[in-house]
Formats: structure tokens, sequence, C-alpha cells
């Protein structure tokens, strides 16, 4: 009983302890709020300016003290045109202290209260940076972070971005990596989709490459890999989404950079970009052009028909000329500090000229030469592109986290293409001249709602969408009359095709976060019909389907840097007009190409674990992942009774992927930075409608770059690019590997000039790569030989000033439905 007694007492005392403890912190509050209810109270206004440029600065700290004491009575954050006000002040003499990051601190006597306002007018501040001699900020943001559903790679902080391309930086993204083409992979994979600033975009459908290589990296303020979009993003792209953060600074001024790209015996690139902003309203605008003359390519190609007993041989050798430019805009006005209105616009050009002339010789298996003949093609193609957006923000005072977000995009693509074809006899073949004519022509219009809403201590988001499209092809095929020298058209040949589709998807996503856990978990609901119809024909096809498509991702912190994440996510290949546009390709009359309308999009599941830690200046990460696809878009290339070879899409495939990555980033002795990525998979391919079609193996990448930040401004860089042997339905295209160095210098006040000459595959010429198709009926071998060594020379200036960001929108639309070429 004393024992009991004591324990009562000592817990008596405690809870003494502690409401002497809470009344000496709350008494003060709370006698200044009763001498505040009983004196009648008023409101201070004012502005901070720069003393420079005379405009508004956002985030300053406006601190209130009593005149004889230091306790802060009541404080507030300037808006973006420099205003701010407090209110409910009682009569009273105050001063107020005036702090921001980039300027010195003021401190002002206010006056006494002689009306219910008091207006203390302009208040200047002087900007520390004129009196700095060297700052040196040692950034605390890491290069590679992880979140729920992506990782993010941190352009800004990685030192190399200065002297980079954003074609280049991407190669040192963890799960990214560049084919032979110039195409970016995600874990191997072409199966993604692009972003910039949260949405697809017109620059990266046509040439992605062309405009990542004329934009600065230094335009990038991050990249984010989405390896596992959640339920608010569209269903397409096995691998995830790749998207392009751009930096938003700017001043109530301007900021601005030039880059010049001269590449031999390639071409240039030009590039440039700006940002501004003037009280409420805010623009970013940025543009580019890029012309290459490819050198001379040389091709190789053999094919052994089994049942003609016949070879065909063909040598040709061909460039082409491309030109291609692009713009872009995004434009704000904050209404108020809750509304927000936002738009877009860009638009994209180009054109392109090629030229190729091939000998074509046919031979039994035993046997002299049966025909032979000259194929010559000179072709000319145009394609442009064009985009409006526009989206409304709302923001709630009740909570930071809830949003409302209306959409709307309009988008217009197009492209024209001629073709002339001559056929010139050797051999007991004929002579015919030939041309053709495709144009193509796409637009959509999307309308999106989405909602964010805090339940229960966790976010719920919802939205809906809709997505109206129209596709339409129109190919002529004509033959020159030898007697009249008149070109006539082959009505068999010839065809227009009108494809319409509409997408109906509404989702629910919920979030949770508790402690060292992440768990999210949605699904989305599409509703798709389409509408094709061949007006030459009269064929019709009409579709309608249905696609519940669930996903979860879980996460977990491993102490203060490491992470462990795992997800689920079923996904779309949608097929765009690439695969769908049925007009005939016959430059060449012996290989055919040509799209299928009939085309069904295909489900795949994905499955991934990724685990990634970060130890002082390394960052770590290694994933595995399985991906299963039914009923796959793949291309195939069969042949006709009369041994001409046709390649095109169905749904064909029974695909399975099991494979790894992994990423490293360090920093040594303060000047040396190191990357390394990779990843192997292990893929089998299975035509769906043959168990004895069947193509396995591995494929494996990897990219290693070193750069060395010299005490004199000079940047020295290299790089070494190795891509395994490819794997496809039918067959298997050969490996190859690049290798760069590069030397860099910055000058000028605040080294603003930054010039960097590069060799891109000093040691090695040309590459070879060479393609096989294995079939029961053929065997097909292509080889093709391009010089790839090159020298460039590039220029990059900014200027300008920053210190206040341009306020965006936080969501948008994001059309990633498509599977694109």
């Amino acid at each position: 009983m004393k024992k009991n007694g004591t324990g009562t007492q000592q817990l008596l005392k405690i809870k003494l302890i502690f409401i002497v403890i809470i009344s000496g912190l709350y008494g003060p509050h709370n006698a200044f709020a009763q001498t505040a209810a009983r004196l009648p109270t008023g409101t201070i206004k004012g502005f901070i300016i720069d003393s420079a440029s005379k405009t508004g600065i956002a985030d300053v700290s406006v601190m209130l003290h009593e005149a004889n004491g230091e306790a802060t009575i009541a404080n507030a954050i300037t808006h973006s045109d420099g205003s701010f006000e407090l209110t409910n002040i009682p009569y009273k003499r105050f001063n107020i202290s005036i702090t921001h990051i980039s300027f010195k601190t003021r401190q002002i006597s206010l006056p006494s209260f002689t009306s219910a306002i008091i207006f203390v007018g302009y208040i200047p501040l002087s900007s520390l940076t004129n009196q700095l001699q060297e700052v040196v900020v040692v950034s605390k943001k890491k290069l590679v972070e992880q979140s729920l559903h992506k990782i993010i790679y941190n352009v800004a902080v990685d030192a190399d971005s200065k002297v980079l391309s954003s074609f280049d930086i991407m190669r040192k993204v963890p799960l990214l990596s560049i084919d032979i083409n110039d195409k970016l992979l995600l874990n191997g994979s072409t199966g993604f989709q692009v972003h910039i600033n949260g949405r697809p975009s017109t620059l990266l459908v046509k040439n992605a490459s062309d405009v990542l290589k004329s934009m600065p990296a230094s335009f990038i303020k991050k990249i984010e890999v989405i390896t596992n979009p959640p339920a608010r993003y569209d269903a397409q792209g096995i691998a995830g989404i790749i998207n392009i953060i751009t930096n938003k600074a700017t001043v109530n001024g301007y900021n601005s950079s030039v880059n010049v790209t001269a590449e031999f015996p390639t071409g240039y690139q030009l590039g440039s970009y700006v940002t501004a902003k003037t009280g409420k309203f805010g623009v970013s605008v940025n543009a580019g052009l890029t012309a290459n003359t490819s050198p001379v390519n040389f091709t190789n190609f053999n094919r052994r028909n089994f049942l003609s007993q016949q070879i065909i041989a063909q040598k040709g050798e061909g460039y082409n000329n491309t030109k291609s430019g692009y713009v872009r805009a995004e434009m704000s006005y904050e209404l108020d500090s809750l509304n927000l209105i936002a738009g877009g616009f860009s638009a994209t050009p180009g054109s392109a000229t090629g030229s190729f002339l091939q000998n074509v010789v046919i031979n039994k298996f035993v046997g002299t030469p049966l025909q032979a003949y000259k194929n010559g093609n000179e072709t000319i193609s145009n394609w442009s592109g064009n985009e409006i957006s526009l989206d409304y923000q709302r923001n709630f005072k009740s909570s930071a986290e809830k949003l409302l977000t209306l959409s709307y995009r309009l988008n217009n693509t197009g492209s024209d293409g001629i073709t002339d074809i001559s056929l010139i006899p050797l051999l007991n073949y004929y002579n015919r001249q030939s041309n053709t004519y495709n144009t193509n022509r796409f637009s959509e219009t999307t309308l999106q709602v989405d909602y964010v809403q805090p339940l229960f201590g966790y976010l719920l988001e919802t939205g809906l969408k809709n997505i109206y499209r129209n596709s339409n092809s129109s190919f002529d095929y004509k033959n020159k009359d030898t007697t009249t020298n008149i070109y006539i058209k082959d009505e068999q040949l010839s065809n227009e095709f009108n494809y319409n589709q509409q997408v109906s998807a509404g989702y629910i996503f919920y979030s949770i976060k508790k402690e060292n856990w992440s768990v999210a978990t949605g699904a989305r609901l599409e509703a798709t019909a389409v509408n094709a119809n061949f007006k030459s024909s009269g064929t019709v096809a009409v579709q309608q389907y249905f696609n519940l498509l669930p996903n979860f991702t879980f996460m977990h912190r491993t102490g203060k840097a490491g992470s462990i994440n795992a997800s689920y996510t079923q996904r779309l290949e949608r097929p765009s007009l690439f695969y769908l546009d049925p007009f005939i390709d016959v430059s060449d009359p012996r290989n055919i190409y040509y799209g299928n309308p009939n085309l069904l999009p295909a489900t795949s599941h994905s499955f991934q674990v990724n685990y990634f830690t970060y130890i002082n200046s390394t960052s770590m990460s290694a994933g595995v992942f399985h991906y299963l696809t039914s009923n796959s878009i793949e291309r195939y290339t069969g042949l006709t009774t009369d041994s001409i070879a046709f390649t095109t899409y169905g749904n064909i495939g029974r695909n399975k992927t099991y494979g790894f990555s992994f990423s490293a980033n360090t920093t040594l002795f303060k000047q040396l930075s190191l990357s390394l990525n990779g990843s192997g998979n292990y893929i089998t391919y299975q035509q769906s409608k043959s168990a004895l079609q069947i193509n396995e193996g591995f494929t494996f990448d990897a990219f290693a770059f070193a750069g060395w930040r010299m005490k004199n401004g000079i940047r020295l860089n290299g790089s070494l690019n190795y891509q395994s042997a490819t794997i496809q339905l039918q067959g298997n295209s050969s490996g190859y590997y690049t290798n760069s160095f590069s030397i860099s210098k910055a000058f000028l006040l605040n080294k603003k000039l930054t010039s960097t000459l590069s060799f891109i595959n000093p040691f090695q010429k040309e590459r070879i790569i060479i393609t096989e198709i294995n079939d029961q009926t053929f065997h097909q071998y292509q080889e093709s030989r391009t010089m790839i060594r090159r020298i460039s020379f590039a220029l990059y200036y900014s200027f300008g000033k920053l210190t206040e960001d341009i306020k965006r929108k936080k969501r948008g639309i994001k059309n990633d439905d498509l599977k694109n070429n």
C-alpha cells in the first residue's frame, strides 16, 4: 500500500510540474491575447521590392515585434508581387524585421496607429549577390532519389550538366540507356512514354533524339523514371514513363541561354530558351533547330528461299538529309493565391530527303543468275505538329493537399511523303518508273478533370478523362506509261483509310504513408471504341472493349538513406497510326512493308522490386523485374507464293522478360564523378499461333561515365557504352559499343560561356550491324555499315537573372496510351 501511495504522490508531482511548465509557456501568450482582445486592432500593409530592379520579391519573411521587446507577435510571407499584410494587430508601437536568403536583413520602426491601417509603402532590399566575392554552394540535395513510384535524377545537382546535352545526360540516369539508333531504352525496353513537365509532347513524337541533342542539360531540373505509374496515368507502356522536368526559375525579369553545336561530318544543332515573369504572369519558351547529313550507308542483303530454291542478293548505298525544328511555350497567370490558369503551345516542323541505289541479283541455289536489275529511290518527306493546352488549377485554404484541376488539350500532327522509284533491267527484268504519295493526318482532343482529397489523414485521388482521336491516311501509287509518259494510278495499290478512336477512362487511387513505409493502390477503368473505314474498298472494322487495370505499390524506408520498393501494375499497348497505317511501301519490290488496321491492344503484367541506398556521396540501386505480355504487337516477315517478302504487324506474340538492373553514381576527391548503369534481360518470344516458333536469349547493356573537374575550370569527360545482341521474334541483331571523350572550358564573368570539344567513337570509324531472320521457309541476312566517327564543337551561353519561380500547374493531361514506333 505504501508503494502504491508513493507512486500516486509521484504521479501528482509530475502532473503539477507539467501544468507549471505549460502555464509558463502559455501564460504570456494568453496575457497578450487578452490584452489584444481589449484593445482596438488594425492592419499593417506594404511591399518588399528589389532595390536594383524595383520589382516585388516573393517569399520574404516579415516578422512583427513589440517596440520594447523581442517576442514575435505576428509574421507573414510576401506574395509574388512582394506584398504582405498583418491583420488583427493591437494599437501599439511595433518594429518589423525583414529577412530573405538572397537579400540583406532590414529592421524598421513603425509609427503609431492613427487609423485602422498602417501602410509602410515600398521597402527596398539590397541583394547579397553584389557583396560576395566568391560563393561556394554545398548542395544538400542528392543526385539520385527514390520515391514511392519513381527514381529521380536531379540533373541540376550534376556538375556535368553544364557541358552535356540532354541526350548525353540521359545515359547517366538509372535504368536508362540508348540503343544503336539513338533511341532511349528503359530497362532495355522501348515500351515506355516520354513526358515533358508531366505531359506527353509533340516535340518527342517524331525526332526525340534530335530535340534532346539540341537541348542543353542545364535546361533540365530533374528526370523522373516512373517504373510503376499509378492509376492516374494512362495505361500505355510496359516499362513505364520518363518524365523530364525543366527548370522553372525566373524573376520579375528574364533568364535566357543560347547553345550551338557543330558536328563533322553530320550537321549542326541550335537551341535556346528564355523564361520571364512580370507580376502574376510568367512565360517560358524554348526552341531548337537540327540539320543532319548522314554519311553514305552501305547495305548487303541476302535471302535464301527454301521453297523456290532461290537466292536474292542486294547491295546498296544511300544517304539521308534531315532538318527539324521545334518551339515550345508555357504560360501561367495567378488569379490569386488559390487559382491558377496555365496554357501551352508547341510546334514541330521537319523535312527529309533521301537517295538509295541498289544492285539486285536473283539466282537458283545452283546455276546461273535468273534476273538482275538496279533499283533507285528518291524520297522527299515533310512533317509538322502543333499542340495547344489550357489548364485551370484550384487550391483550397482548408488543406494544402486538396486540389482540383480541369484540363483541355488539342494535338494535331501530319506528314507527307513522295517516293520516285526506278527499276532498270540488267537481266530478264522489266523497265518501270513509279511514284508513291502518302499523306497522314492525326488529331487528338482531350478533356480531363482530376481531384485530390485528404481522407482519414491520407490522400485519395480520382479523375475522369475522355480522348477522341481521328487518323486519316491516303496513298496513291502510280506507274508511268512509257508510250504517253503519263503516270497512271494503280487502283489495287491505292487506298484511303479513316480511323476513329474514343477512350473514356476513370480512376481512383489511394496512398498511405506512415513512419517508414508507404502503400498505394488503385485501379483504372478504360472503355475504348474504334471505327475504321477503308473508303476505296468499303471495308469497315468496328471494335469495342473494356480494360480494368489495377496497380499496387509498397515502399519501406531502411535506415536514413535506404529503401526497398515492390510493385505490380497492369499496362496496355494500344497501336498508334504507325502500326495501323495500311500504306504499302513498295520502294523495294522484293521487300514490301505495310501496317495492320485490325490490331488490338495487348495487356501486360509488370512485377518489380528495387532497392536503393545512399552512402555519403554515393548512390546505388539494384532491382529485378518481370514483364508478361499476351497477344503482344509484333513485327514479322513472311513470303508470298511469288517469293516477295512482306513485313507487317500482328497480335501474334506472347512475351516473357526476366531482368535485373543496377546503377551507381559517386564523387571522389571532390573532382572525379563516376557513373555506371546496366541492365540484363532474359527474353522469350513465342508466336501465339504456333508453339514451334520460339526465340529466346539473354541481352545486356552497360554504360560507364567518368568526369574530372580541374581547378582551372576545365572539365574532362569520357564514356563507354555496350549493347549486346538483341532478341526478336524471328531472329536477332548483333551487338555494338560506343565511346566518346570531351574537354570543356568555362569563360567570361560567372562562367556564363562554356565551350566543349568532343570526339565521338575516335577508335571506331564505322559500325557494322548484322540482322538475321530465321523462318521455316527462308533465312534472311542483312548487313549495314555506317560511319560513326565524329568531331563535335559546342558553345553554350547563358544570361539573365534568377530569384523567383514561375508558378506552374501541378496536374495536367498525360496521354500516354499509344504504342509508338
